[in-house]
């Protein structure tokens, strides 16, 4: 009996620890994030970070803008590094009441959820992902941000490609 009063009464502590916690605005999502680890539904977990060589990076912008990439290095037996910045997305994002949206995708409760000023989780499709604050700077977020908008006036190479690949 004793052991069940001491659990209910740390159960009861820690709800209301949480309960006293301050609540993370929404407002605090606005930056640039790098995924630190993916827990999947049958119990696997990645961590990502420098020694795997690839980073998944979002960033939000005050005004609902969104831009997603990933980054990889490839390090050569010569010892030369290089660095590729693959687009995934560019557009608009909305997070509202716990309500998370982006691309346009249907609004869900459970695709981001700020955990602090520095950390959020998000579910997507069979895994929870953790993002962490990106300590990079305004001029290296620019850069990735603008790689990831789309081109209005596609390069001579790219017109050929257009014409030679995707013309009837």
């Amino acid at each position: 009996m004793k052991k069940l009063i001491i659990l209910m009464a740390v159960a009861l502590i820690s709800a209301m620890q949480v309960d006293a916690q301050e609540k993370v605005s929404e407002k605090e999502l606005v930056g640039a994030w790098m995924m630190d680890s993916m827990i999947y539904d049958n119990g696997n977990i990645i961590v990502w970070g420098q020694k795997r060589g690839y980073r998944q990076f979002k960033y939000y912008g005050p005004n609902g803008e969104y831009a997603a990439a990933g980054i990889s290095i490839t390090k050569t037996s010569s010892g030369t590094t290089s660095l590729s910045i693959r687009p995934q997305e560019y557009g608009v994002y909305t997070f509202k009441d716990g309500w998370y949206s982006e691309m346009g995708r249907k609004a869900t409760n459970d695709g981001l959820n700020l955990t602090d000023k520095n950390t959020f989780k998000g579910r997507w499709q069979n895994h929870l992902d953790v993002w962490k604050r990106a300590p990079l700077s305004d001029k290296t977020v620019k850069y990735i941000v603008d790689c990831c908008k789309p081109k209005n006036i596609p390069t001579d190479i790219e017109q050929d490609i257009l014409k030679e690949m995707f013309s009837e």
